[in-house]
């Protein structure tokens, strides 16, 4: 998967772990990857593994965007996703007006 580095800050391959080791190996590297893209490849399979990712993702309060792989025409398809984490050394928008 080295063709992808330098296109993404990380990524992450979860082929062949449990839906528990994704998601600790997953947890373990949004909370260090500060501002930073996160390409998770999870691979096809039965779709369990990619469900949870993806669910686990959405709930992050860590995570700023994700997008899935089929949805922006990325190569990898639904066998991967994007994950922009939120950047701590940004200062706080602050809402004006009212």
């Amino acid at each position: 998967m080295s063709n992808f580095q330098g296109r993404y800050d990380h990524v992450l391959d979860l082929h062949g772990k449990t839906i528990d080791e994704a998601i600790r190996d997953f947890d373990f590297l949004l909370n260090r990857a500060s501002g930073q893209s996160i390409l998770v490849i999870h691979g096809h399979g039965s779709g369990r593994l990619r469900d949870a990712l993806r669910s686990f993702a959405k709930d992050h309060g860590l995570v700023e965007s994700l997008r899935f792989g089929e949805d922006i025409m990325h190569e990898l398809g639904s066998a991967a996703f994007i994950v922009e984490t939120i950047d701590f050394s940004r200062p706080p928008s602050v809402k004006r007006g009212g």
